[in-house]
């Protein structure tokens, strides 16, 4: 009996821990995007390429994060943060994404505490309707 295929399968010997709670993330996929969740908190680690598309998905196909002045809208906090990378530990950056604060290492991706990702999403949603 054949498995189902699953695209962009990622074999590694161990996962990044939650930066909230210590708990292994875990890879997760939702309407075809790949990112990393925590099972425990529900925080999540997004790749921008990856946060682009959906992006893309929601307001069409030059819709844009809006990170490092790509918008207006968006503003960097000066200071780095406590939080550090998943990928290189490096200290994180503080941005502000349609209202909403997350973490972000320019070269890896962003980091959203629990429901952040779902509330960036519904405001793009809602900024495509007016």
């Amino acid at each position: 009996m054949w498995a189902p295929y699953h695209p962009a399968v990622v074999y590694r010997d161990r996962f990044h821990s939650c930066l909230s709670c210590g708990t292994e993330m875990k890879d997760a996929y939702a309407a075809g995007h790949r990112f990393e969740k925590c099972p425990e908190c529900g925080a999540l680690w997004v790749e921008e390429g990856q946060l682009a598309c959906m992006y893309n998905d929601l307001a069409g196909p030059f819709a844009r994060p809006e990170l490092d002045g790509w918008a207006s809208s968006g503003a960097a906090l000066p200071a780095e943060t406590t939080r550090r990378c998943l990928s290189c530990e490096k200290p994180m950056r503080q941005l502000v994404l349609h209202q909403v604060t997350v973490h972000r290492c320019a070269d890896h991706g962003i980091w959203f505490d629990r429901n952040e990702l779902q509330m960036v999403l519904e405001r793009v949603a809602l900024a495509v309707r007016r």
